[in-house]
């Protein structure tokens, strides 16, 4: 994983007499990093069950977190999960679980997928229901953090739209999708595969698109419309202008047209 930091410092300080009014300062200083953030890498990870895999997941997944290093100092950390995570989970008829894992347990993130669920029209589905995030406050993740204790992050906000496909087939979903958890904690993820259920030889069934790839893909298709609806045109004009060419010289010429067009 790598780990980005930001930190944003405001030093407050006052002082007062029976004479003097009261002066207060205010000192802001923003560090803003001057590195280049690598794009987060795509990781893919297994559950198993009777030795065969029951649900794939391939994403780029990060997370974003924000604590206090003093009453008055907050951190931002970045932390992207690499595929060295360790993965482990359990696979059930109606409810499938993943959690990925770093540092021996000390970061974990966990996907509950939904099945035979209803939405928009469409029966027997699955969906993604919930994200547990489950963290220690060490030095080694969260430098200079004010505390060294656990955090435990639930999110169940999802709409039916997000990470959601028909069963017995994946979702594939490249656009980033980007989830506040809380005001501290925002979980983005991009370029998923995932399916939860009904997983045959270890591979991914037929794949369903997303909703937002859906977008860019009818953005696709109506710019070639477009452009075919302006080339398709002036193909004709073209073929039609040489014709007339030819009719014309043929009329003129007789048979020497053809050594004319040559």
């Amino acid at each position: 994983y790598y780990i980005f930091n930001e930190t944003t410092r405001i030093h407050t300080t006052s002082s007062a007499n029976t004479t003097t009014p009261p002066t207060t300062n205010i000192h802001t200083t923003l560090h803003v990093p001057t590195t280049t953030v690598p794009g987060p890498i795509s990781g893919t990870w297994y559950v198993n069950q009777s030795g065969e895999p029951c649900l794939i997941l391939q994403a780029a997944i990060t997370v974003n977190i924000t604590y206090s290093t003093s009453p008055s100092t907050a951190s931002s950390v970045l932390v992207s999960l690499p595929q060295s995570a360790w993965s482990s989970g359990s696979c059930g008829p109606n409810t499938s679980h993943i959690t990925l894992g770093l540092h021996s347990g000390h970061f974990n993130l966990t996907f509950t997928f939904d099945a035979n669920v209803t939405f928009n029209g469409l029966e027997n589905a699955f969906m993604l229901s919930q994200v547990n995030l489950g963290y220690v406050l060490d030095k080694n993740m969260f430098p200079d953090s004010a505390a060294d204790k656990p955090v435990l992050v639930q999110y169940s906000n999802f709409s039916n739209a997000h990470l959601s496909a028909s069963m017995g087939s994946s979702l594939k979903c490249d656009a980033e999708q980007s989830f506040s958890l809380d005001r501290n904690h925002v979980l983005s993820i991009s370029h998923v595969q995932v399916q939860p259920f009904s997983v045959q030889d270890g591979k991914f069934s037929k794949a369903e698109t997303c909703p937002e790839d859906g977008d860019k893909g009818s953005h696709y298709n109506l710019g070639v419309a477009v452009a075919l609806c302006v080339t398709i045109p002036v193909i004709f004009m073209a073929v039609f202008i040489g014709w007339h060419y030819f009719c014309v010289m043929r009329k003129r010429g007789g048979g020497k047209a053809y050594s004319a067009l040559i």
